[in-house]
């Protein structure tokens, strides 16, 4: 990607609803886990809809496999991209790119 302002590694749903919440949802991409402790991808994806749904569409899943039918499901609901684990910087990149509509490299 061009310039970077800033980033934030989060450590689970919870986090990033804190996170979110206290930031107003001023981020241009958010690359969320499905799978994460105490609050998963999919709730996180349901509590954005509800507090900033302009930043729904600026979420990026990645899954090391949908393993329940739920999980299955959301990802085939979803119009934004999601990426199946293990997956190219590259890849990850791009769609970060394409998202924040901000050029690669």
């Amino acid at each position: 990607l061009g310039p970077v302002g800033s980033t934030f590694r989060g450590f689970g749903g919870r986090q990033a609803i804190e996170v979110l919440g206290r930031t107003g949802g001023k981020f241009d991409a958010v690359i969320c886990d499905l799978m994460m402790p105490d609050v998963d991808g999919i709730d996180l994806h349901g509590w954005v809809k509800d507090h900033f749904p302009s930043l729904e569409r600026r979420m990026i899943f990645v899954t090391g496999g949908a393993a329940t039918l739920r999980a299955r499901e959301f990802l085939a609901s979803l119009s934004t991209p999601w990426l199946e684990k293990p997956f190219e910087m590259e890849e990850l990149l791009r769609r970060v790119a394409e998202i924040a509509g901000r050029p690669v490299g």
